[in-house]
């Protein structure tokens, strides 16, 4: 894996978040060696699971909050964050732990 696997979780989770996690793999793609197959293969699953963090970083998510909005009911930035936060944390703690030594 790429000499820094954390700073890669942390960049991810970062840009995932800020600009969503396809422009994110754009940019960050010319770090990880072509031929690093687990580095790989942890960038993926972090930043998909990255976007679950905050609301405005996922399409689905806002679809979501557009359904809830239409059915009468209301899903807040802060009712997301409050799922959402430990959620993302729980997950990209599983994938580090699995993934390092």
């Amino acid at each position: 894996m790429t000499d820094k696997p954390l700073n890669l979780l942390g960049l991810t989770v970062i840009l995932s978040n800020l600009i969503s996690n396809a422009p994110a793999v754009l940019l960050i793609q010319s770090l990880i060696p072509k031929t690093d197959t687990e580095a790989w293969l942890f960038f993926t699953a972090v930043s998909t699971l990255a976007e679950n963090l905050i609301l405005l970083s996922s399409a689905a998510n806002l679809m979501v909050t557009e359904v809830t909005g239409k059915a009468g009911d209301t899903l807040t930035f802060k009712q997301h964050l409050q799922f959402g936060l430990p959620l993302t944390f729980l997950t990209l703690d599983l994938i580090r732990t699995e993934a390092l030594p």
